[in-house]
């Protein structure tokens, strides 16, 4: 007679059976109910075979898709992440230019300053020497009123 064993299943809580036919057994005590039998449990091993391999295969689906949503919402998050980086790029090739045409307006006004006090510096040689000509000349007006008035009250 055969007998009867359970084996465990991996991840699962539930069992396989498997029909383990005893050397005791012999040909002639196998007759048809104990093939109907034998087929019984052939095809509730199959059935559960196929039950399982459906869990598999719906597992393995599933998998699959929440791979691909995963996939899908990383390739958003990259792209994302990408465009945000351009931005900034964008931002600071522009902050930069604003920096290279602010440091262009500082050396003009600096420019501008230092013509201004060159300027300014010219001016003030040339009044110096505007005063002290106005001075001369004073002197000159001076020297001559003198001797245009002694030159008079000589005559007089």
């Amino acid at each position: 007679m055969a007998d009867l064993i359970r084996l465990p299943v991996l991840r699962e809580t539930h069992s396989s059976k498997a029909l383990v036919v005893s050397a005791s057994d012999r040909a002639e005590d196998c007759d048809g109910a104990r093939t109907l039998q034998l087929v019984e449990h052939a095809v509730e091993s199959m059935q559960e075979l196929r039950a399982r391999a459906e869990h598999i295969s719906a597992r393995a689906s599933d998998l699959i898709r929440l791979t691909h949503r995963e996939r899908a919402q990383l390739q958003a998050e990259l792209s994302k992440a990408r465009e945000d980086a351009r931005q900034w790029e964008r931002r600071a090739e522009d902050a930069e230019r604003a920096l290279a045409q602010v440091s262009l307006e500082l050396r003009e006004a600096d420019l501008a300053r230092r013509e201004a006090e060159m300027a300014t510096q010219l001016a003030d040689t040339r009044a110096e020497d505007a005063e002290a000509r106005a001075g001369k000349l004073e002197f000159y007006l001076k020297k001559i009123d003198g001797y245009l008035q002694a030159r008079l009250t000589a005559l007089a």
